[in-house]
């Protein structure tokens, strides 16, 4: 996955994916949001609004623009609040919090899951943050068991070191190009049947199918 740097203007892209991270507040979100687009991070990371930015990935000879969106969603009304967020996104990261204990986090992550689950065609991973600092087997297994039965991709990430990011990252980009390159196959199918239909993320022109770098 190649970085390319925000000073510079990207003014084109083949396509556009809306990716948002959801968790409850002080999981680390912003840090994840921070290492991943601006490679850096930082101990007073936090977020207080809607926070927007973008990074570009190359696959071969294309250019994917990722728009990720960071928000501190409280507790109360997450579901709601998490839905409108939501809207028209193609990638979703469910973020959990290493140094505590799972279980005091089934709750939200319930209630935020369900937000995820009503995001028609939007492809999801789970990160469990500040694994440098908290590494607890019984823990680690909990998070595992809970992201099987939800058919989640589970990442031990360390936003501090960097650790995990970009794979996490990179699973959920092939998820979400292969969304799409099925999206387009049946639109291409109900097209040549004189149907309509069809799916999956803007593009400025009907390039085709590539692969991740």
């Amino acid at each position: 996955m190649t970085h390319r740097n925000q000073s510079r203007a990207v003014p084109e892209y083949d396509f556009l994916f809306k990716v948002v991270l959801i968790g409850a507040p002080r999981v680390g979100k912003t840090s994840v949001f921070v290492r991943f687009t601006d490679g850096a991070f930082r101990e007073d990371a936090a977020s207080h609004a809607i926070d927007f930015k973008t990074r570009s990935v190359q696959l071969n000879d294309k250019i994917l623009k990722l728009q990720l969106w960071d928000t501190d969603r409280p507790e109360a009304g997450a579901e709601k609040s998490d839905l409108h967020f939501m809207r028209g996104a193609h990638g979703a990261v469910l973020v959990v919090d290493a140094t505590m204990p799972f279980a005091e986090q089934l709750d939200d992550l319930n209630v935020r899951l369900e937000s995820m689950k009503g995001i028609r065609n939007c492809q999801s991973i789970m990160m469990r943050t500040k694994s440098d600092v908290a590494s607890n087997e019984a823990e680690v297994s909990a998070a595992k068991e809970y992201a099987a039965t939800n058919q989640l991709k589970l990442f031990e990430v360390s936003a501090k070191s960097g650790n995990g990011i970009e794979a996490a990252f990179q699973t959920l980009v092939d998820a979400m190009w292969t969304s799409h390159a099925a999206a387009a196959d049946v639109k291409r199918t109900r097209s040549s049947g004189g149907g309509g239909g069809g799916g999956g993320p803007p593009a400025k022109d009907e390039k085709g199918c590539c692969a991740m770098m």
